[in-house]
């Protein structure tokens, strides 16, 4: 395959925004590591995609020959700095990687691409706290990333600070409302704290949103399970978190980073107004996801295998009626 076919077809990739690190060292690696791509303007952009493939195979020496081509083009680069860095990032030296994002950073501090990787390492250093801080100085200037939300939220969790990754997907959902797994991972958060209504009512956002959804289904029922046991159905009985009216109240409660003026802070820490789910609601409700799950579970054929069980015809008569005793018990 001719230079000109091979920086075509890696043009091709990048334009797809795919890493596709395999199909590109199949297709680049006996070029680049005899430094054949020549010397246009798309062979160095071929150079930098075959080194950070090569990187995130584990191809360090292909990735070398690839950096040090680009080192003598552009030296003092930035951005050939950036993926020293990502070497350094491959060959698990954090340490070194860390120190050349923050020189890269102080000459230039709106580098995104670098600040994300100074995040990717000192979350692969164990450094949570900071990289939540990081991340938290991130999201406050480029508001409108839900990559960086969803990070964030992950590791708030892995913390074990609910209300703050509760006012996460808040946010995620103020961005990209129709998105049903954002809607997902905000009720599991809300059930996790204790706001079942709450929980419930993103749990049938999610049902309404992707139809057929185990999990969405599961969570309706395990939520209406647990209103249905409280002495008072309209209420879950649980004090309301601060993110609980993260998208009503103090937003600065959940997000420290981000503050507001807002008159309706003084709403934080109290009871949301009742949903409205009376005790025949939530019964219907019951039997509705029951009646789904089975439909989910026992069903010949699965229209959407992502969202639904795995199609079962050989379920026994006994696992049937369990599962039934279960669901509509």
């Amino acid at each position: 395959m001719s230079s000109t076919e091979v920086l075509k077809q890696l043009a091709e990739i990048r334009k797809s925004q795919e890493l596709k690190s395999q199909q590109v060292i199949h297709i680049a690696e006996p070029l680049a590591a005899v430094r054949g791509f020549g010397t246009s303007e798309e062979a160095w952009l071929a150079y930098e995609q075959v080194c950070v493939a090569a990187c995130d195979l584990g191809r360090l020496d292909l990735a070398r020959i690839c950096l040090e081509t680009l080192q003598k083009r552009f030296p003092g680069s930035l951005r050939v700095r950036r993926l020293h860095g990502l070497l350094y990032e491959a060959n698990r030296e954090f340490d070194r990687a860390e120190k050349e994002y923050r020189s890269i950073l102080e000459a230039e501090p709106n580098n995104i691409p670098t600040t994300k990787r100074l995040i990717a390492v000192l979350k692969a250093k164990g450094e949570i706290s900071e990289c939540v801080k990081q991340l938290n100085d991130y999201v406050d200037t480029y508001y409108n990333d839900p990559e960086a939300w969803l990070e964030l939220c992950h590791l708030y969790l892995r913390l074990q600070m609910y209300p703050q990754a509760a006012f996460c997907m808040e946010e995620l959902i103020l961005q990209q409302p129709h998105n049903h797994f954002f809607h997902l991972k905000y009720a599991e958060i809300q059930y996790t704290i204790g706001d079942i209504e709450a929980a419930l009512t993103e749990y049938l956002r999610v049902v309404e949103l992707a139809t057929d959804h185990l999990r969405g289904f599961y969570g309706i029922k395990l939520c209406v399970d647990r209103l249905l046991e409280s002495p008072d159905s309209n209420a879950s009985g649980k004090k309301k978190s601060p993110a609980s009216s993260g998208r009503r109240g103090d937003r600065s409660a959940a997000h420290p980073s981000v503050s507001t003026d807002d008159s309706t802070s003084s709403a934080v820490g109290k009871s949301k107004p009742d949903t409205g789910f009376d005790r025949k609601t939530l019964e219907e409700l019951a039997q509705l996801a029951a009646t789904r799950l089975l439909n989910i579970y026992f069903r010949p054929s699965s229209a959407d295998p992502a969202n639904s069980a795995k199609a079962t015809n050989t379920a026994t008569p006994m696992s049937k009626a369990i599962l039934e005793s279960w669901l509509k018990g």
